[in-house]
């Protein structure tokens, strides 16, 4: 497979850990929403609007009541082209019936269960890394025009940038639910990692 995330195509012949798409499915008597994270680096429109009508032939959910994410994974197969790598032509077909299963398997083992949401600040464990670069050292975009200005990663103390881009959302998010018992049922979180 075609795998993306590294600026430069790559493939892969083997796994080396599973990857998974796993979902929720919340339903508060009134409304019905799925909440599905995907390991990819990222999901085209096209793919999720597949996944998602699949997903709600077999459930019943509304399309506009699902929302689908991804991990940001740089080893997984390529499900769209970005990154200096085309998308692997067999994998985007592969994926979208495996993302409309996990929702339409969540979907399936509804049972009572309790719900909370916490979150906090993780300073220690976020950093920005898109720096302003001096005007006298920017760089050519794709299209060869002179206008470059916030850079990734531009070294260690380089005279080149005069400062982080923006400040950083240190928050992590947390949603917890249980069953009505106290049992554990699934967490998700959220942690904005790559800036």
């Amino acid at each position: 497979v075609i795998v993306n995330g590294m600026f430069e195509e790559r493939t892969a012949d083997h796994g080396v850990d599973p990857l998974f798409a796993r979902a929720f499915v919340l339903d508060d008597g009134t409304t019905r929403i799925a909440l599905t994270v995907v390991d990819s680096c990222m999901l085209p429109r096209e793919l999720l609007d597949a996944a998602k009508t699949e997903a709600s032939k077999r459930t019943g959910i509304p399309i506009d009541h699902m929302l689908i994410s991804a991990t940001h994974t740089h080893s997984a197969p390529s499900s769209m082209g970005c990154l200096g790598s085309r998308v692997d032509p067999n994998y985007p077909a592969f994926l979208i019936p495996r993302i409309a299963r996990a929702i339409e398997k969540a979907n399936d083992k509804l049972q009572p269960a309790q719900i909370g949401f916490a979150k906090f600040h993780a300073p220690n464990y976020t950093y920005c890394r898109r720096y302003i670069r001096r005007s006298d050292r920017v760089f050519n975009d794709p299209f060869g025009d002179l206008n470059v200005r916030a850079h990734m990663h531009p070294g260690f103390l380089s005279s080149d940038a005069i400062g982080p881009s923006g400040p950083v959302d240190d928050e992590l998010s947390l949603l917890a639910m249980q069953t009505t018992d106290g049992k554990p049922l699934g967490v998700l979180a959220n942690f904005s990692m790559h800036y």
